[in-house]
């Protein structure tokens, strides 16, 4: 915008605007109460308005969903809380009554290791303790 005065002398104006940043706003809409029957679990929320899903893997006990929105100078974090307790393992493995797949052993230090069809399914010793369903990790050294 320019202007002239009465001396006929011109001078110009310059404007700008300042935009303000604003945190976005996020507000869960996940059902409670907040337990999962599963271990995925999909959260559910908007942001300013938009609706948003994720899913998550839950661990056992109280899990903390923490969700992000926005970008450096304007962004808001929430935290949202789940619990998911894991099904406790149930009976040990059903043995086949005849065992006629099964096949022991016993180690010199007396534990007793039960194979069915080439897969360990027990480690005994006994009159001491019993593993059943052994999910096993090998870690190579």
């Amino acid at each position: 915008m320019s202007a002239q005065d009465k001396a006929g002398l011109v001078s110009t104006t310059l404007s700008d605007s300042i935009v303000l940043k604003t945190a976005p706003t996020i507000e869960f809409t996940s059902p409670s109460p907040q337990i999962s029957n599963t271990q995925d679990y999909t959260l559910t929320y908007t942001v300013d308005g938009v609706p948003t899903t994720e899913t998550w893997k839950l661990g056992n006990g109280e899990n903390r969903l923490m969700v992000h929105a926005g970008s450096s100078g304007a962004e808001t974090f929430k935290t949202y809380t789940v619990t998911w307790n894991a099904p406790l393992v149930s009976d040990p493995a059903p043995f086949d009554s005849s065992n006629e797949s099964l096949v022991s052993m016993t180690t010199e230090d007396g534990l007793i290791l039960k194979y069915r069809d080439g897969n360990l399914v027990s480690i005994e010793k006994p009159n001491e303790y019993t593993f059943h369903s052994l999910s096993l990790i090998l870690i190579k050294t």
